[in-house]
């Protein structure tokens, strides 16, 4: 069996834990393939695009093509996370990550809540974005 590779087959074709297009991601990525077999109920590592640390409080980001959904598993330990003090899971639906595309939904998961926003312009997305951090930052200064 190749590195990489394991019997369970996403719907593109590419074994579970396995990077869709590997040649579009930064080298230092890992190929979870690699640990296929070793923990429990074939369990693999789920990764987050960007992690926010202040005061001890975590901020995830996650990004999915619009029309994309997060991964049962995925979304599973992001509401096990937000359940626990000081995690807040950002997911942000995009049709590209330029000026010229648009950020077309975020989803806010923190201290159990969820809320949703969508968006017509990138502009719009990047503003409620910016907005959430400043609230999300001024709950970690006065926690501090």
């Amino acid at each position: 069996m190749a590195l990489c590779m394991s019997d369970s087959l996403n719907e593109f074709g590419v074994a579970r834990g396995t990077m869709a297009m590997p040649n579009h991601i930064c080298d230092s990525t890992p190929c979870f393939g690699l640990l296929h077999g070793c923990m429990p109920r074939n369990i693999t590592p789920s990764d987050m695009d960007g992690v926010t640390e202040m005061n001890g409080s975590f901020w995830t980001i996650e990004f999915k093509k619009t029309g994309k959904q997060v991964p049962y598993g995925q979304m599973l330990m992001f509401e096990r996370l937000v359940k626990e003090k000081g995690f807040t899971v950002t997911i942000i639906w995009h049709d590209g990550l330029t000026r010229e595309n648009k950020i077309t939904k975020m989803q806010y998961l923190t201290g159990g809540i969820v809320r949703e926003k969508t968006f017509s312009t990138y502009e719009e997305g990047r503003l409620a974005y910016q907005q959430f951090a400043r609230w999300w930052s001024s709950q970690q200064e006065k926690a501090a």
